[in-house]
């Protein structure tokens, strides 16, 4: 339970927000180089998923009544479910997901704006899922969404934040990248508010480590995406810009242990 008031100071509010978007970032770009897939594991994807030939890995791995059932479920479930078995049987990863990296790594302590106090994280996967909670201040539907509390980041970070992520780990990739493209709630071609149309497929695309199999199916999803990929004068996507600009890598990777489940 919270032992300080909660404040509706909406000043200190966004100052507490600027404080850990600075110190998240600050943590994101000296681990950025550790932000990476095992080589020919990564995988980007989006959507629900929808008819096995999109996915012939995963059919490989489930039998027909699990990938049934599956069917239409969004595709990060069906991955994990999917890695779950490969690792039972093998031991090892078949989709090395940027949430498996990020599960992987430590994150920083923020402060929760309302209460003052340090909020603590497993890995820096549950740190982005819920510092990139878009929280506006002062919108109380949202906050009560939210279980009655502001977001960790100001709006206009948080809705960058998996972008941020996401491009530094396909920017890290090599080899092969494994794209999922799955479809729209509405089952129609997935839109921009996917992070893997509007940001990772031209960033994987200028990644110069990928091979030529990948970089094909990337030019593909570019022009097949190309009026989605044409919307470029939204905030967040020039603050994202602004923001890689100025990124400096400064760790160097290390070994990951392998995951158990």
């Amino acid at each position: 339970m919270p032992t300080t008031e909660k404040t509706n100071d909406i000043k200190i509010i966004n100052r507490i927000q600027k404080s850990n978007w600075e110190k998240l970032k600050k943590h994101i770009k000296r681990a950025s180089a550790n932000i990476k897939p095992e080589a020919d594991l990564g995988t980007m994807y989006a959507g629900n998923f929808v008819g096995w030939d999109i996915i012939r890995d995963v059919e490989k791995i489930l039998p027909a009544g699990e990938m049934n059932d599956l069917n239409l479920q969004p595709l990060y479930k069906v991955i994990q479910q999917a890695n779950r078995r490969e690792i039972r049987s093998t031991g090892k990863l078949r989709f090395d997901t940027i949430v498996d990296v990020l599960e992987d790594m430590r994150a920083p302590v923020l402060i929760c704006p309302d209460y003052r106090e340090k909020v603590k994280f497993r890995h820096l996967a549950e740190c982005a899922f819920q510092a990139g909670k878009v929280v506006p201040v002062g919108t109380n539907k949202k906050a009560s969404e939210n279980g009655g509390l502001n977001g960790l980041l100001p709006t206009k970070h948080a809705r960058i934040l998996w972008d941020f992520l996401s491009t530094i780990y396909v920017g890290n990739a090599e080899g092969e990248i494994k794209i999922l493209e799955g479809v729209s709630d509405d089952h129609t071609k997935l839109g921009r508010d996917k992070v893997m149309i509007r940001t990772e497929l031209e960033k994987a695309l200028k990644n110069s480590k990928l091979d030529e199999k990948t970089l094909q199916k990337l030019r593909y999803m570019v022009e097949k995406y190309a009026d989605a990929l044409s919307k470029k004068t939204d905030p967040a996507t020039r603050r994202l810009e602004q923001l890689l600009v100025s990124m400096k890598k400064h760790a160097k990777p290390i070994k990951r242990a392998p995951k158990s489940y």
